[in-house]
Formats: structure tokens, C-alpha cells, sequence
């Protein structure tokens, strides 16, 4: 484990309710990344899970010293993407799901862009997730280029590399509130940072467990997720953050 130094990278993974792949999951990020790059953390927020994850998440951080846990009140994925993102203290921080759908092997693709701009963004090809969600994700190209003037093909994808300076500058104009961060992250590379870069990474078929949104509440989620970004986007207009 990193102790003392800052790590050269954080690792934010929010978990929550994944008994059933975590520990898999968690040993592949560690053969493919925490191995190889020894100043590395991942950092696994529990999202107030409510099966065995949080004993399998102790678990495994005392097997692997480069895994550190928190644990939380349940608050959603953005909530617990925020909480990680506060207390990361990585140069470089690396934004991934606990659920297998994205290969850590990839990381070493958005890896070598490091030096070359400040965001790195995984672009899920092909994507393997349901029609309605792939329906979602073209609309979403749609109005990000449209409401924001950002050309970006996989916006919300929950595989992300950026600087931690990236990340201080973003944070102002990203309110506690903000049900989806990641997406928020990639349209303020694409306006204020130094460039958004994507890189196409595999996007595997989800194996194990389920998602938490069903229809009713993914149609409520969108809604919410629209305001948010319409008052990202006034924001954007003024030159202000959130403050």
C-alpha cells in the first residue's frame, strides 16, 4: 500500500450490491493495474450495499494492501463517484465500474495519452447493453452537441483518466447533487480543459447481478439528469461555477 506518499494514481470504484462479481472484479484491477503500477490505490466506495459486499470489500482490502475501502450511506453512483473523487489524492485519477462490463487491461490504452492531454475517455465498442439504453446514449450524443458544442461518442462511459488538476478545476461546476458526474466530467473536457481524447476499449455483456434502475425510475432518472444538464449549461454560459 501507498502509505505516507501521495499515490501517482487513485482508482475510484463505486460498489454497490455486486457480491456476486466484486471479488473477480477487484482481483482482475489488481493483476492488470495495482500490480504493475505500485504508486497506485483503488479507492472502493460502498455504496450502502445491502447483501455481502461490504464483508467481501474488507475482505479483500486486507488481502490487497492497494485497496482501500469506504463505506457510505447509500446516495446513488454519482453520489458515490463525488465521494471518492473529494478524497482521491492520486496525480492521475482513474475512473471505473464494479460490475465487469469494462476490461481493466484497458486502462493502459487511456495510459500511454497521459502526457498528451489532461482527459482520456474509454469509448465502449461495441457496446453490449440493451436497446433502450443504447437508444439513450444517441440521443445524448445528439444533445451534447447540440446544447454544448462537444463532439464526444461515449459521454457518460465509467472509464475515465484525467489529472487530479483536471479534476480541481471541473470539481466548481459540479454540484453535490449531480446524479451523473462522469457525464458532467466529459462535456467541461470538451469546453474548458485541454481537449477531450477517447479511446476505444471492450465493453463486455454484464454477467452477474442486475441494474438498479428499472423503467419507471430510469425515465425519472433522464429527467432529472436533463435539468441538471440544462443548468450545467447555463453555468457554462456565465463563466460560473457552482459557487
Amino acid at each position: 500500500m501507498v502509505d505516507d506518499l501521495k499515490p501517482v494514481l487513485s482508482i475510484v470504484m463505486p460498489v454497490h450490491n455486486e457480491e456476486a462479481c466484486l471479488e473477480w472484479v477487484i482481483a482482475e484491477t489488481h493483476a492488470s493495474i495495482l500490480s504493475a503500477l505500485p504508486e497506485s490505490v483503488l479507492m472502493a466506495i460502498d455504496d450502502g450495499s445491502r447483501d455481502s459486499t461490504p464483508e467481501i470489500l474488507d475482505d479483500l482490502a486486507r488481502r490487497f494492501p492497494q485497496v482501500m475501502v469506504f463505506h457510505k450511506k447509500n446516495g446513488g453512483h454519482g453520489d458515490a463517484l463525488l465521494y471518492g473523487l473529494r478524497r482521491a489524492e492520486g496525480r492521475y485519477l482513474f475512473l471505473m465500474d464494479s460490475d465487469g462490463q469494462t476490461d481493466p487491461r484497458d486502462f493502459w490504452a487511456l495510459w500511454e495519452n497521459r502526457t498528451a492531454t489532461d482527459f482520456i475517455s474509454g469509448v465502449r465498442t461495441p457496446r453490449c447493453d440493451p436497446v433502450h439504453r443504447l437508444l439513450i446514449a444517441r440521443v445524448l450524443r445528439l444533445a451534447i452537441r447540440v446544447g454544448f458544442g462537444v463532439r464526444c461518442r461515449d459521454a457518460n462511459a465509467p472509464f475515465k483518466l484525467f489529472t487530479k488538476e483536471f479534476w480541481e478545476k471541473a470539481s466548481p461546476w459540479i454540484p453535490p447533487e449531480t446524479i451523473t458526474p462522469s457525464l458532467f466530467l466529459s462535456i467541461i473536457a470538451g469546453r474548458l480543459g485541454g481537449g477531450l481524447t477517447e479511446v476505444e476499449i471492450r465493453h463486455r455483456t454484464r454477467g452477474t447481478g442486475i441494474s438498479t434502475i428499472r423503467y419507471g425510475r430510469l425515465v425519472r432518472f433522464c429527467l432529472r439528469a436533463f435539468f441538471q444538464l440544462l443548468k450545467l449549461r447555463r453555468s457554462l454560459r456565465r463563466g460560473s461555477g457552482q459557487a
